[in-house]
Parts: C-alpha cells; structure tokens; sequence
C-alpha cells in the first residue's frame, strides 16, 4: 500500500510529499492545485514513459519517490525481482 509520494520538479510542482492513510484517501482542491499532476507522478512510478516537458522549468530533472507497506506475498514478489520498499524514479533534460 502506498505510504508516501515525494515529487519535485514535476511541472508547475518545486517540492512535496503526500502522505496516505489507510483506507480511502482522496485528494480534493481548486483548479490547478495539482491533483491531477500527483495522479501522473504514481502512474510515472508504475511505468508510464515519462516526457522531459514534464519537468519545472530551469531544472535539470524531476524525481519522483514512493515509500510503500507490502502485504506478505506482495513482498515476496518483490524480493524475487530484488526491489525494496522505495521506488526512486527521475528523468533528465536531455542537451545538446
């Protein structure tokens, strides 16, 4: 189960952690809050290909983190793969 979700540099996004609960969480706020831009940040984390126009502008890269509590056979699977509790993702702006 996801724990918490640290992004920087994702967007219009310089630096923040949501923290889950358990049970339902859901995230409300005006337009433009960023909602949607946490949304993308988990599906970056799940696999999604990410796009260097993602990242906040003057920066080199965004990072995208995930602290997570794995039920028994969730870490099993994980640990046959060698993948721990923190998924790390980062894209760079590619120069030329």
């Amino acid at each position: 189960m996801l724990k918490e979700l640290q992004v920087r540099n994702f967007a219009v996004i310089d630096d923040v952690t949501v923290k889950f609960g358990n049970g339902l969480n859901i995230l409300t706020g005006e337009t433009g809050a960023g909602k949607t831009l946490i949304i993308e940040a988990i599906n970056l984390l799940i696999g999604e290909r990410a796009d260097s126009d993602l990242i906040r502008e003057n920066e080199e890269k965004l990072i995208v983190s995930e602290k997570a509590v794995w039920e028994d056979a969730q870490k099993a699977v994980l640990e046959s793969y060698k993948v721990g509790n923190v998924v790390e993702g980062e894209v760079s702006a590619l120069t030329s």
